[in-house]
């Protein structure tokens, strides 16, 4: 459990998607075809039911707004850093499909709102273990990281990568001879930041030949920082892959439970697709029309 617990503190968090069927399609798609960036929002607006989403309910969707356009490496900067910080709205899916006993297909599908990296100012509910971590100056150190002002544009990065082959061979002995069966599993990983990898990172996150529970307090402590800073410039490398200048931003305010909450999305200037969006871009739905 303390493992599990640092690992939600360290990895990124994954974004998620849930669907059914072979045809699967944005919840921004789904409808009238893309014309503009405004058809997304007009979709995701009448996809917004307890027959796609199973508690819409808790959910009132007020409006979208145009907020810019990204004109120039200033404005995309900003995002940049704003999609790589504390801020944005994440989601914390659930949901299952297949077939009840009657034979009859079911699909349902749970969306929670909520933000990043919340145990840095909040560490209700965990083990005291994981709890020392967080003294005064491991939480001023972790959020600097989280929310300074960065240009990728302009510092040296370090790229790494690693990739690992891994062969098992299994063998069944039948009744005259033996079967040898090879089952061949492959990774890589691959990165960059601004200081060297260090050892402990190698070993934990890419290798996987070490555990957090072997280092001491202060190398936790160490390590966590590093895999925030990793974690922060990868997701600005993802964003330089997916945002141009020119791409409009816009912001969807929704409640969930009451709560208000302001969603913002970056929409493509080129394909009027959303190409940026932590919260619900993560929803695919079954194509009726395939």
């Amino acid at each position: 459990m303390k493992m599990r617990y640092l690992i939600l503190i360290c990895l990124f968090l994954t974004q998620l998607t849930f669907s059914y069927g072979q045809n699967k399609i944005s919840i921004y798609e789904l409808g009238d075809s893309i014309i503009n960036c405004e058809t997304n929002f007009k979709n995701l607006f009448n996809n917004w039911t307890s027959e796609n989403v199973t508690n819409a309910d808790s959910y009132k969707l007020h409006k979208y707004s145009l907020v810019e356009t990204i004109i120039d490496s200033t404005r995309l900067n900003y995002y940049r850093n704003y999609f790589s910080g504390v801020e944005p709205i994440y989601s914390s899916t659930q949901g299952k499909s297949g077939e009840n006993s009657s034979g009859q297909r079911f699909r349902e599908f749970y969306i929670k709102p909520g933000f990043i990296h919340k145990e840095i100012y909040d560490q209700r509910g965990l083990p005291e273990k994981i709890r020392e971590i967080f003294s005064e100056e491991f939480k001023l150190k972790a959020m600097d990281i989280l929310t300074q002002e960065i240009n990728i544009d302009t510092i040296n990065l370090n790229y790494y990568f690693y990739e690992k082959n891994k062969i098992d061979t299994i063998i069944n002995l039948g009744s005259h001879f033996n079967v040898y069966s090879v089952r061949k599993s492959f990774s890589n990983h691959k990165g960059a930041s601004p200081d060297s990898i260090s050892k402990n990172y190698i070993d934990i996150f890419i290798k996987g030949e070490k555990s957090m529970e072997d280092l001491k307090t202060d190398e936790k402590k160490a390590l966590i920082l590093e895999q925030l800073l990793i974690e922060r410039i990868n997701k600005q490398l993802l964003f330089n892959e997916q945002v141009q200048i020119g791409d409009k931003v816009y912001v969807v305010d929704f409640e969930y439970n009451g709560k208000l909450f302001h969603n913002y999305v970056i929409c493509s200037g080129e394909n009027k697709k959303v190409v940026m969006d932590y919260f619900f871009r993560n929803i695919s739905l079954e194509s009726k029309n395939n």
